[in-house]
């Protein structure tokens, strides 16, 4: 990932070695040859966590601050967080782990900014392998009319239907992202669902909308 706005010590997420161990840090120093597997494989695990999910990360932090390069700078820091994070503590949970610091992240620097918006440009994303005009035309006028339709959402409901449909989280792992309760989630999704429902006469067409509209097509 391309260091921007960061301090020297980020520009290599990988050159990064493993925390310090328990031993160490009570002063007891490993043998140098353990030690240096240990960094190997911290690396690795690194290196399995940015293959796994930096472009969904990049995504998320998009939508949030409205443009790559802040983006970018937001997810770095995430995953050099990552880098000094105990394992244990991380293991099992990587991706909820992520997302968290990633949108308290891009939330801090959206409250210094200006307020969290959603990016309208789905529509103009389409491919360009749709199988006719009308096909394209109808398709983009569904899609528009989904995110408009998530624009009328409260931000908390929006916010479990973008983590829902368009990054695949699961309602606990949304709960550990937003720090909302698994139950509050549900109530979320709920309501949101519902909402939209009302505000498309087709059902189907509002659902497979929202699902489209909130998938890999939107940055």
């Amino acid at each position: 990932m391309r260091a921007t706005g960061v301090s020297g010590e980020k520009k290599c997420l990988i050159n990064v070695l493993a925390p310090r161990s328990v031993d160490e840090q009570r002063g007891r120093s490993r043998p140098i040859p353990e030690r240096a597997q240990a960094a190997a494989e911290h690396v690795r695990w690194i290196r399995q966590a940015i293959k796994a999910h930096q472009a969904n990360l990049l995504r998320y932090a998009r939508r949030i601050v409205g443009d790559d390069d802040r983006a970018r700078d937001v997810v770095q820091d995430a995953f050099f967080r990552l880098c000094e994070a105990e394992r244990a503590t991380v293991e099992g949970h990587v991706g909820p782990w992520l997302f968290r610091v990633t949108r308290n992240r891009a939330l801090d620097i959206m409250r210094k900014d200006r307020p969290m918006r959603l990016q309208n440009d789905a529509a103009e994303r389409l491919s360009s392998n749709e199988p006719s005009p009308s096909t394209l035309a109808e398709r983009k006028q569904s899609l528009g009319r989904a995110l408009a339709m998530l624009e009328t959402l409260p931000e908390k409901q929006r916010e479990v239907v973008q983590l829902k449909f368009q990054h695949g989280l699961s309602y606990r792992e949304i709960s550990e992202v937003t720090g909302l309760t698994v139950g509050y989630v549900g109530n979320l999704m709920h309501h949101a669902m519902r909402a939209l429902r009302d505000k498309l006469s087709d059902t189907d067409n509002a659902t497979g909308s929202l699902a489209e509209a909130t998938a890999g097509r939107l940055r």
